[in-house]
């Protein structure tokens, strides 16, 4: 921890190379020792855009990124967090400390946690997405051979077996078309809500932004579960009809009684 003397302060800096940086600030502090100087005169400022000037301090050694100094505030002293370093060789107070404050600076081990945490989320979602879509292109192949097959057989199936065929691959048919037509007005609701954020500020937009992520991370819960059902629903009905009529096209052939009769 280093100790501030806060100074009136100066124009700010931008970030640079971190072990170039940190390399000449401290030759500047072994120059500055070797002439009695047993400091070095820094500027921080803030570590966040428009990185705006805090103090001017003299420090005993130049802190690495991620250590905590203290600043004093109007009323006590706070901790921070360094979050760059810069060296400009052309400016009176040549070294910059950007910080931001400690309370803000989360721990590396719960950084990377919250990290692993947002990619496996990420991941499942694009995995969602991707059998959602591959299992659209199957049931679309598997009623289009459903439809061939009805139609080689359909002059051989009695009454009964027609109409059951029907009912089975037509509720089948139902359920897969109400669940894409209800996906896509979900789709239509979500981008309307999402044009009426608000755009007066990037804060005001932003912050809207995340309640209504939380609103589709709570309804998505739904969608997957919807999802099953419609799956399930689908593929059971579909292929009743299918093997029904496969069952009559092979009793055809080998002269066996059809189902139903």
């Amino acid at each position: 921890m280093s100790e501030i003397d806060a100074k009136p302060p100066v124009e700010s800096a931008t970030s640079g190379n971190e072990e170039t940086v940190l390399s000449e600030a401290n030759a500047i502090l072994q120059k500055r020792q070797k002439t009695n100087l047993s400091f070095v005169l820094v500027q921080i400022v803030d570590g966040r855009p428009p990185f705006s000037i805090l103090h001017s301090a003299k420090l005993a050694s130049v802190p690495n990124k991620g250590d905590l100094i203290r600043l004093p505030t109007s009323n006590s002293v706070s901790n921070f967090a360094v979050s760059f370093v810069n060296f400009d060789p052309m400016k009176d107070v040549q070294v910059t400390i950007g910080c931001v404050p400690w309370e803000d600076q989360a721990s590396p081990g719960n950084a990377n946690l919250q990290e692993r945490m947002d990619n496996y989320i990420k991941s499942q979602g694009e995995l969602f997405v991707k059998a959602e879509t591959y299992a659209k292109a199957v049931i679309l192949l598997g009623f289009a051979g459903i439809f061939g097959i009805w139609s080689f057989v359909r002059d051989y199936l009695s009454t009964d077996s027609a109409n059951t065929s029907a009912i089975l691959i037509g509720v089948s048919l139902l359920v897969y078309v109400s669940y894409t037509i209800g996906t896509v007005i979900n789709t239509s609701i979500a981008q309307f809500r999402f044009n009426a954020l608000p755009h007066e500020t990037p804060s005001a937009f932003f912050a809207a932004v995340d309640a209504l992520s939380v609103k589709q991370k709570a309804k998505s819960k739904g969608q997957a579960r919807l999802w099953m059902i419609q799956i399930v629903l689908t593929t059971g009905f579909g292929y009743a009809g299918a093997l029904l009529l496969l069952y009559n096209c092979v009793a055809k052939i080998l002269s066996w009684p059809s189902f139903p009769k």
